[in-house]
């Protein structure tokens, strides 16, 4: 989770936090809308420090992330330096990720046991693999 969230103190310098973390610019929607870029600049399985480009496609379904990702880009006008997200209250720490969604599975009737931060990245992996990609 550590590509996406982010503490406080490091807005402090913001060119680094441009350099490094996940801001409006890192993020492209296809003019067609099948699918998008999201372009992490810093991650540690980059070894060349260049970024790493994921492509999202989009889902025949509910959960769609394309969908969402044009209507957070269109609710919120953000400069291409700010963090890409934020809380109303603070800052996007993965701690406070975390308790949002686990309050939130709680409110949904299910439970939070297990979820970590590695379990996004576990999770990706897997739903990866169920699709036959590498």
């Amino acid at each position: 989770m550590g590509e996406f969230t982010y503490k406080m103190s490091d807005l402090k310098d913001v060119r680094r936090f441009a350099a490094e973390r996940l801001t409006r610019r890192c993020v492209t929607l296809s003019t067609a809308g099948d699918h998008m870029i999201l372009h992490l600049p810093r991650s540690k399985t980059d070894y060349d420090n260049t970024g790493v480009d994921i492509v999202v496609a989009t889902a025949a379904d509910d959960a769609c992330p394309i969908h969402y990702m044009d209507i957070l880009l269109q609710q919120e006008l953000k400069e291409d330096g700010q963090p890409f997200f934020r809380l109303s209250n603070g800052a996007f720490t993965c701690d406070r990720v975390l308790k949002l969604l686990a309050d939130r599975l709680h409110r949904c009737g299910r439970s939070s046991e297990g979820f970590r931060g590695h379990s996004f990245r576990k999770g990706a992996a897997q739903h990866a693999y169920n699709q036959h990609l590498s």
